[in-house]
């Protein structure tokens, strides 16, 4: 295949695809909200591995031509314009990076998608221009077809994944950098995730602190109004925990495989990831893993991990079976390396844009 094409298009805008000249591509590594997440990863790497197996792709943003491309890939739903405007050109798939635990969401959109000039009719007419959606579990798939009525012969299932070398070589010195106050042996709890309401991030700490476990929490704060509050309490918990929980803040790639290579247990008792790429990588570090219940996380890690319900009684039991086994004590690592790979994701998805290519999905 010669001549795909990716496309990030949360802010590029419909005139752009009119644009008679040619801007060179530019990446945002925040185009939607003001963070970088598994969302951005997820493009980033499955664009970059594209490119391994030998799939032209890259980038647009702000401004593309009318040059010919065989296809746009977006991340996200985008808005109907904007995607009307590109699939004009060339034939487009959508991750849709959507999962939803609200029991009333199946009725909603099912009403909604109906009713012009909502937000989910928007996103129904987005979703209809694609020729091939590919959520990253089975359950997203089965919320794809039920809550938006997209049909199975548009669907194709390709999963997160990992670098199989984003693995830690220097434990020790992420210890000696970012942990002086612990003794260098200590098993500790450690976990990379943003801090807000939907990560369960209160609910960890206080878990840490209630078993007596160290914890170390890296990543940014969400800093939207309504998380305000939130994230506030987790600091001050962080804060008058006398260094028993330590907030590292966000951390450079680098650091945090040696993150995960240090940490006995990383947990990620989230109420929804779909399915949390912080718990792949660390999982491959051979840390063994916490995870909240929820079906694509279980999709993933049953069998590889121990189950949070939410409950403070739950994950302190979960944080306790886990830091008083060995490293990798489920062989989540080998499990990891063999099935979620960023090399078997830009196979599948190069293999879905061959299905599109070859018009069964029409």
């Amino acid at each position: 295949m010669t001549n795909s094409f990716i496309l990030w298009g949360h802010l590029t805008k419909k005139a752009d695809f009119l644009s008679k000249e040619w801007v060179p591509p530019q990446f945002t590594r925040m185009p939607r909200q003001f963070y970088y997440g598994g969302a951005e990863v997820q493009a980033e790497k499955t664009i970059e591995w594209l490119r391994r197996i030998g799939v032209e792709a890259d980038y647009v943003e702000y401004s593309a031509s009318r040059q010919k491309f065989d296809l746009f890939h977006f991340f996200g739903v985008c808005a109907f314009d904007l995607m009307t405007a590109a699939s004009a050109q060339a034939p487009i798939v959508v991750s849709p990076i959507y999962y939803s635990l609200n029991p009333a969401e199946f009725i909603k959109v099912k009403i909604l998608r109906k009713i012009p000039f909502t937000v989910f009719r928007g996103h129904w007419k987005a979703l209809s221009l694609a020729k091939c959606l590919l959520p990253n579990s089975n359950a997203e798939k089965l919320q794809l077809k039920g809550h938006w009525g997209v049909a199975e012969n548009r669907i194709r299932v390709v999963p997160n994944g990992v670098d199989e070398d984003f693995v830690g070589n220097a434990p020790d010195s992420f210890r000696k950098r970012f942990l002086p106050g612990w003794a260098l042996g200590e098993r500790f709890v450690f976990s990379a995730h943003r801090i807000e309401s939907r990560k369960n991030s209160l609910l960890l700490v206080q878990a840490a602190l209630k078993v007596g476990i160290p914890l170390a929490i890296a990543g940014q704060v969400n800093s939207s109004a309504e998380e305000r509050k939130y994230v506030s309490r987790v600091l001050e918990l962080v804060e008058s925990s006398s260094g028993k929980v330590c907030y590292l803040g966000a951390l450079c790639r680098n650091d945090l495989r040696n993150g995960y290579a240090a940490a006995h247990v990383h947990a990620l008792p989230s109420a929804l990831e779909t399915p949390g790429l912080a718990s792949l990588e660390a999982g491959l570090n051979g840390a063994n893993l916490v995870v909240g219940d929820c079906s694509p996380v279980r999709e993933y890690f049953d069998g590889m991990a121990e189950f949070s319900d939410g409950s403070l009684g739950s994950l302190c039991s979960a944080l306790e079976r886990t830091i008083n086994q060995p490293r990798d004590c489920m062989g989540q690592s080998r499990q990891i390396r063999a099935r979620f790979t960023w090399r078997r994701v830009a196979e599948e998805t190069r293999r879905c844009y061959e299905y599109v290519f070859s018009g069964a999905s029409a």
